[in-house]
């Protein structure tokens, strides 16, 4: 529990005297992370308090995803001298459910960052303003988390944001326990903001991963994982590289029962980007260009071609759309960004904390998306960034980078047919 500081409180006193209508600026600030629509109660920040508001009654769990300043203006018991003071409140858009005391995650996604990221087995890091690093004297470490007990899942995708260059990098490898066996470590390979990364496709008796999915084999299901990252440098006159946070996304076997009971009837102002314009690799790259739309909303200055070349897989066949790496790519520019797997419904709270979200899909003639420029039989990215409700119908509002013409890149879908083409992968990018 946070406590006002005493001095402060009696030196107030003493040169205000009875002084009621100038507040006193109480110079500590205090830093509330929380969910949208969290319920925070203000006692647990500062005692003995006996009226508060903040600026404007605004109310805390009504605040959307962001960062946000705000005055508590207060009085305490037995003291009617009236004080305000800073509170710095950084608002996530959604809890997707991590029990910090029994380690079980109890919905498909889970990120690992800040002061979580000290649980593991350290080898020569340091944590080091809520990042882990490299000791000076070392050219190499890892962390190894504890073992996370999940509900039952076919498929983990893991993610990270860091921030690496040319000589330096990091590697994240995964392992699933199945029947009570573990699998091999597999690796999403080394990754540097500068260098070629690749990935390679490997399996063991257990599971196999392909590009960015970690699939259980013969129908089975996995009931736990456990994570690994190096941190890797070319010598010591090299800069360490940063981690900031790694995140898994599971595909359950049971769907979450969440259901969304904000309004999501709104529309985020994303920008609107075509990827058919980029010469050479136009027709390939809606992963990046989806993610670049996010970026430019976010403030990030940089083109979809830039920011292709950064987040490509160099295996034996280039591609654009690994997803563990468009998320790590964009981490390096300053954002948060991990893969999720997500429902209908928690697309929705997202839409209504204002939150912005590139789902993954694959239409067909059979399974099409109405309206939309080219079906996707081999998968397709975009932007949700709203919904609406046109004649009783459900809309979702997307940003669908395939369209040709910038000004038509908005496309209104259905709600049940994206559903249908969507398994629930997505990209939340936030800062």
């Amino acid at each position: 529990m946070r406590k006002i500081s005493i001095l402060c409180l009696l030196l107030a006193m003493m040169f205000l005297g009875g002084c009621q209508e100038k507040e006193v600026l109480v110079e500590e600030e205090i830093t509330i992370n929380m969910y949208y629509g969290d319920q925070i109660d203000i006692h647990d920040y500062l005692e003995n308090l006996d009226s508060f508001y903040f600026d404007n009654n605004q109310k805390i769990e009504e605040l959307t995803a962001g960062n946000h300043e705000l005055y508590l203006h207060y009085r305490l018991k037995n003291d009617n001298t009236p004080y305000k003071q800073l509170f710095k409140i950084n608002v996530k858009a959604v809890n997707l459910g991590y029990n910090m005391e029994t380690k079980t995650i109890n919905k498909g996604n889970y990120q690992i960052f800040n002061n979580e990221l000290e649980a593991g087995v350290l080898e020569n890091l340091d944590y080091v303003n809520n990042s882990l690093v490299l000791r000076d004297n070392q050219i190499q470490g890892s962390v190894t988390t504890p073992i996370y007990e999940a509900p039952l899942f076919s498929t983990i995708v893991a993610s990270w944001n860091a921030l690496t260059d040319s000589n330096n990098n990091i590697e994240l490898m995964v392992r699933v326990r199945v029947d009570g066996a573990w699998s091999n470590y597999f690796s999403y390979r080394a990754w540097s903001k500068n260098k070629i990364n690749y990935t390679i496709d490997t399996k063991d008796q257990l599971a196999r991963i392909s590009i960015d999915m970690i699939d259980i084999l013969d129908g089975k299901y996995a009931d736990a994982f456990q994570i690994k990252v190096f941190l890797r440098r070319d010598n010591l006159e090299i800069s360490s590289p940063i981690l900031k946070m790694f995140s898994v996304a599971l595909d359950l076997k049971d769907e979450s029962t969440f259901v969304c009971e904000d309004d999501y009837y709104q529309v985020v102002d994303i920008p609107k980007i075509t990827q058919m314009d980029e010469p050479g690799i136009g027709n390939i790259i809606c992963s990046p260009t989806s993610t670049t739309m996010m970026l430019n909303y976010l403030g990030i200055d940089i083109t979809k071609g830039d920011f292709a070349r950064m987040a490509r897989d160099n295996r034996s066949s280039t591609i654009y759309g690994n997803w563990t790496y468009n998320v790590a790519a964009a981490g390096e520019l300053g954002v948060n960004a991990y893969v999720a797997k997500i429902t209908m419904e928690e697309l929705k709270a997202f839409i209504a904390s204002n939150q912005a979200v590139v789902v993954s899909i694959r239409s067909t003639n059979s399974n099409p998306l109405t309206g939309a420029p080219q079906q996707y039989p081999s998968g397709h990215l975009m932007v949700v960034k709203g919904f609406t409700i046109i004649d009783g119908v459900e809309y979702v509002v997307v940003n669908d980078p395939a369209d040709p013409n910038v000004e038509n890149v908005e496309h209104l879908y259905r709600v049940n047919e994206l559903n249908n083409t969507w398994k629930g992968y997505s990209y939340i990018i936030y800062k």
